[in-house]
């Protein structure tokens, strides 16, 4: 399981890389030629936290649901979800205070709030310079 798990994670990072212009679309035809490239290549993995499969269609087949299984199951998200948006609620205002602080030389080098959003700021942990290496075996 932790093989697929880090192989998708791996996966990502380089389609990231390639919708952030880092990379071009060829690299993937590329990475797959093992005569040309036989060791893994050096690009870190992409963040855990927004790869979630969360919905699949399969042809020809009628799902059963526990009705009780299922209160539970939206009992557990409703609790979840109630808990992360307090999480981000608290975290964005300890922002806003923070940036309201007078400080010219931090805030002019802080990324305001809203570009981080923007920016999808998860896909930092990938490797975002252009001087990608390949294992040496």
């Amino acid at each position: 399981m932790a093989f697929l798990y880090h192989q998708i994670r791996c996966i990502v990072a380089v389609l990231f890389l390639i919708g952030q212009h880092n990379e071009q679309p060829e690299i993937i035809d590329d990475l797959l030629d093992i005569d040309k490239h036989p060791c893994k290549p050096q690009y870190s993995m992409a963040a855990e936290f927004p790869l979630v499969l969360y919905d699949t269609h399969f042809e020809g087949i009628q799902w059963i649901y526990d009705q009780d299984e299922q209160r539970v199951n939206i009992t557990h998200l409703q609790k979840r979800w109630t808990s992360e948006n307090t999480r981000s609620v608290m975290l964005k205002r300890m922002l806003d205070g923070l940036n309201s602080v007078p400080f010219p030389s931090i805030s002019a080098e802080v990324e305001p709030m809203e570009s981080c959003l923007k920016s999808n700021q998860w896909s930092l942990t990938l490797n975002q310079r252009k001087g990608h290496r390949f294992a040496d075996i």
